[in-house]
């Protein structure tokens, strides 16, 4: 489309018209056309009639016929109605086959039926959508297919999930600072671990600094931790190790 708008634009003495018109156009607006020397080239130029000059906008219509359905016996172009997706027609017997073109991308979601029956697809142009119509003619029905549609729209809203999900402030901060928050963790583990394998150092208040002693505990016959006996208490004899006898 681009290289018949720009050939229709420079004057270029080709069928740029027509083409346009199979691709469903059928006006051209130029924005303040006083001050566009593309107004005078659209005036010239045989396939174009102008409709409306304004300070804003001019409108100039295609001659040749335009439709978004359209059907082509030779040289002719016959437009037929048609919805803003599907279509319900009855076409005329004709003196032998002829193209249906749908002014849309042939993409493969396009479902059409000839009384019934499936039609032949073609492509149009080297983009558009046709179908082979044969000379009987009869009641053709055009419809489309969502289910491409609805799968790009599923696998377009997981992207949006994961791409938002992505974009949280703090899935940032700790994607960005993976692997220094995994040496901070390893660090404040091992100084836990050295603290727990550090031995407990008891403290006892030295002797003569003026705290008095609490009353000592009498062992039972129980206790697992009966109370060292001291020299000189009780008149008893601490016991000297054999080895040491000698």
């Amino acid at each position: 489309m681009d290289g018949l708008v720009a050939g229709l634009a420079g004057g270029r003495a080709e069928n740029d018209g027509p083409a346009l018109t199979r691709m469903g156009v059928q006006y051209v607006l130029v924005p303040r056309p006083s001050g566009d020397p593309l107004a005078a080239v659209l005036d010239a130029a045989p396939e174009l009639t102008r409709l409306s000059r304004t300070p804003s906008f001019g409108v100039w219509q295609l001659q040749a016929p335009s439709g978004r359905l359209l059907l082509l016996d030779g040289a002719n172009a016959t437009p037929l109605p048609a919805g803003r997706i599907g279509a319900r027609v009855s076409i005329p017997p004709g003196a032998g086959p002829r193209t249906l073109l749908l002014a849309e991308p042939a993409d493969g979601g396009w479902r059409a039926a000839l009384d019934g029956s499936d039609v032949k697809a073609r492509t149009v142009d080297g983009w558009a959508q046709g179908y082979v119509i044969p000379a009987k003619g009869g009641r053709f029905e055009l419809t489309r297919s969502m289910r491409t549609r609805h799968g790009w729209l599923i696998v377009q809203g997981i992207a949006v999930v994961l791409v938002a999900v992505l974009a949280l402030p703090g899935s940032a901060r700790f994607e960005g600072a993976g692997p220094a928050v995994s040496r901070r963790g390893r660090r404040a583990r091992g100084a836990a671990n050295a603290l727990r394998r550090r031995p407990r150092v008891r403290h006892e208040p030295p002797e003569g600094d003026g705290r008095a002693a609490g009353p000592e505990r009498a062992a039972g016959p129980d206790d697992p931790f009966p109370a060292a006996a001291t020299p000189g208490e009780g008149g008893g004899d601490v016991p000297v190790p054999s080895e040491e006898r000698s």
